[in-house]
């Protein structure tokens, strides 16, 4: 197995486990990952925007 072979192998690793993360945290919490980092972004963006507001 070369060095390639290896990068492709731990890629391929990597989609899988991304799969069943997903999957687990949607079975859980009714969200994909994805959706919790969009709402996690978002929550932060509104808060430092109402930092903002509130120190003029």
């Amino acid at each position: 197995m070369n060095e390639n072979d290896r990068i492709k192998d731990l890629e391929l690793q990597a989609r899988n486990t991304r799969h069943l993360v997903d999957r687990i945290i949607y079975a859980a919490y009714g969200i994909k990952v994805q959706e919790l980092i969009k709402a996690l972004c978002n929550r932060e963006e509104e808060k430092h925007n109402a930092e903002s507001v509130s120190d003029r």
